[in-house]
């Protein structure tokens, strides 16, 4: 028979995701009024469980813990509460519910609910890597300076360079001194893999259009196109030109290297030249020659990139990042998967860490947490599960929250203190 608490909630069109129990009657009124408070100051959820109810029921009425409850996308998480039956999206739940509760001050010195079935046989492993919730709170007068040399000692990391310039405003001549080294840059790794002697400048190709001569040009990529009959076209461009090159289609292994060209990429094209086009035999793309010897260590270690994460994204998809976690922890029934997590001892994450908010229009609509500073405790709460003997190298991208520059600073203390 339907409780009264049930046909209640129903009639304020939340569903019940398994059994609500209230010890007494006072419970449940103590429940609805808070429930009601909370809606009413903007809590948008259409189901309930009892781990939620227990929540809100605990939770007080402030403005700081309304704003985090709010800040979240409630219905994005939907799907992974009623999943309860499967052992990673349990364990998921149970971290970011304890997540909660601590954001909500309903988890302060106590430890974080254990789910006894979660652990695995035979092991002492708990489903939180043991979380330090102290990792949220912002510390007065933290170094990063010295924390960074710290870490960098610890993981034997040798920072060579570290971009500290203010921000400023910027003029055409710096764009154009940008691309300029970038060019520059590209130059220097391909002339190690061409002779020099037959490279031409693009604006030189002028003498020799419609001659079929074969010749070498370097440049960065400006546009990639396909033509109505399936071929292909690059833009190239130097200091000096830019000139279209054309690949046939047929030319099966360019057409294979063109796929993972990016634009703004320095590469070098040889073929011949028409009326102003180049007909593209051969790209030649910034690796060391074969005659340089690669530098090795004696150990064998490993090193995992891992980009545009978009933590606080409703794209983001817990149960890939969990199975990516009980990888790094060993927790395969893949013994040669459990030996590579071994060996990885760097994970390098080239940009996006979080989704970021104003990044562009109606980006709210994409989030399920709606504010940067909790997208970082939400990074947090995930990349501190990874065994601490692999090193975590961030580097900014632009739905971060940092200035956009090239290379962008290090990510503010201010805001992605949980990370530091």
């Amino acid at each position: 028979m339907e409780s009264k608490i049930s046909k209640i909630l129903k009639s304020k069109e939340i569903e019940i995701i398994g059994k609500i129990n209230f010890t007494n009657e006072a419970e449940e009124i103590s429940f609805l009024d808070k429930f009601d408070k909370l809606r009413k100051n903007g809590l948008i959820i259409t189901f309930l469980n009892q781990d939620l109810v227990n929540i809100f029921t605990q939770v007080e009425i402030t403005k700081e813990n309304i704003s985090k409850i709010n800040k979240t996308n409630w219905e994005d998480f939907d799907a992974s509460f009623r999943n309860e039956d499967d052992k990673r999206a349990k364990k998921i739940n149970r971290n970011f519910l304890n997540f909660l509760r601590y954001e909500l001050h309903l988890l302060q010195n106590e430890k974080p609910l254990i789910d006894k079935s979660l652990l695995d046989d035979n092991s002492t492993k708990t489903i939180e890597k043991d979380i330090d919730y102290s990792i949220f709170s912002k510390k007065e007068g933290f170094d990063v300076e010295r924390d960074k040399k710290e870490k960098a000692r610890k993981y034997n990391v040798n920072i060579l360079f570290d971009y500290l310039e203010p921000s400023r405003k910027l003029t055409v001549q710096d764009f154009t001194l940008y691309f300029n080294k970038r060019l520059q840059y590209f130059t220097e790794l391909l002339e190690n893999r061409i002779s020099s002697e037959n490279v031409m400048r693009i604006d030189k190709l002028v003498d020799l259009y419609e001659s079929n001569t074969q010749v070498t040009i370097i440049g960065l990529i400006s546009e990639i196109n396909q033509t109505k009959n399936g071929h292909f076209m690059i833009t190239l461009e130097d200091k000096s030109s830019s000139i279209k090159c054309f690949i046939n289609k047929d030319k099966i292994e360019l057409i294979k290297q063109l796929e993972n060209f990016c634009l703004d990429e320095g590469i070098a094209i040889k073929g011949k030249v028409g009326k102003e086009i180049i007909w593209t035999d051969e790209f030649i793309i910034p690796s060391p020659p074969n005659s340089v010897e690669l530098k090795k260590i004696e150990k064998d270690e490993y090193i995992a990139f891992i980009s545009d994460i978009h933590f606080g994204a409703k794209v983001f998809v817990d149960e890939a990042f969990q199975k990516f976690l009980d990888f790094l922890n060993g927790e395969t029934n893949n013994d040669k998967l459990n030996e590579i997590a071994k060996k990885i001892k760097y994970i390098i994450v080239p940009g996006d860490l979080i989704e970021g908010i104003g990044i562009y229009p109606n980006q709210g609509k994409d989030a399920r947490i709606l504010s940067t500073e909790l997208q970082y405790h939400e990074a947090a709460r995930w990349l501190s599960q990874i065994p601490k003997d692999k090193c975590i190298i961030l580097i900014p991208g632009n739905h971060d929250t940092d200035r956009l520059s090239e290379p962008q600073p290090k990510l503010p203390y201010e805001k992605a203190y949980a990370l530091y």
